[in-house]
């Protein structure tokens, strides 16, 4: 439940930044509009998935320490989130084995069973980024999840394979 709250507080945090970060466009050097085509894929446990409605990226910073979330939604509702500490630097990968302080996070939601990083799944969380610029980030992911729930009961895992996102920045 805790980690569903923080997923909703980083939702919430991105919306704000999202609507709060619109600027007056220069009028004497207006700016090129820039087109990508946004979207998250990845396959969930073998299947091929998309996550293409609102598929955005937010960063903020807190006490010196940048965080970015990259979010999108599925038709059937599931929802996907990926994020990491730090600047975004393109070629740089962020993973719970190599860089640890770096908090690299893979949140998946699916009806109402809640999943996040699996620390003991041999599939590592890694997020790389491929290119980054002022509007966008583009990048590959992979882990293996658990679901969020505690107890001394079997949990679910899912495993996050072949992820990739193309995602405007606000």
């Amino acid at each position: 439940m805790k980690k569903n709250k923080v997923l909703i507080a980083l939702i919430i945090a991105h919306g704000a930044i999202a609507f709060n970060s619109c600027k007056k466009a220069n009028q004497q050097n207006p700016q090129p509009v820039v087109t990508i085509a946004p979207g998250i894929t990845a396959n969930v446990d073998g299947v091929v998935s998309s996550f293409n409605i609102n598929a955005s990226a937010g960063s903020s910073t807190v006490h010196d320490t940048t965080s970015t979330g990259i979010f999108g939604s599925a038709a059937n509702g599931d929802i996907i989130t990926i994020g990491m500490r730090g600047k975004l630097v393109a070629g740089k990968t962020y993973s719970t084995s190599a860089t640890p302080e770096l908090m690299p996070f893979i949140a998946y939601t699916s009806g109402v069973h809640d999943f996040s990083n699996d620390d003991n799944s041999p599939n590592k969380i890694s997020i790389t980024i491929k290119s980054v610029t002022a509007d966008s980030v583009s990048g590959t992911f992979t882990g293996g999840l658990i679901e969020t729930f505690g107890g001394g009961v079997m949990r679910a895992t899912k495993s996050i394979t072949n992820g990739k996102f193309n995602v405007r920045i606000y």
